[in-house]
């Protein structure tokens, strides 16, 4: 992570926010943030203790920001190529259908 420069401490606390106050920046619900947490999906976060999540307010905005879609079938310039490994070969182009047992 690069070094961050803040000229005082309480430029410093306004740049760290809680899950509360990051969900509140973004117009989402609390709950909505920690469960892109478990997915791996959302902002980038700082974990400070088992249970004391931070969020970077420039890297919270930085993140908000890169989610502007042109079509709800955009995916947007993060689509990655391990997005793309997840699809069984042969069904990249909607060619079946997950079903709770696998693909079909």
């Amino acid at each position: 992570m690069p070094d961050r420069k803040y000229s005082t401490a309480s430029d410093f606390h306004e740049a760290v926010l809680t899950t509360k106050q990051a969900a509140r920046e973004v117009n989402l619900a609390p709950s909505t943030l920690a469960k892109m947490r478990v997915r791996g999906e959302g902002p980038p976060f700082v974990k400070l203790t088992k249970r004391a999540v931070r969020y970077i307010r420039r890297d919270l905005l930085q993140w908000r920001d890169r989610q502007s879609r042109i079509s709800t079938s955009d995916r947007g310039l993060e689509a990655s190529t391990e997005d793309r490994r997840l699809v069984p070969e042969g069904l990249e182009h909607g060619a079946g259908s997950l079903t709770r047992r696998g693909w079909r």
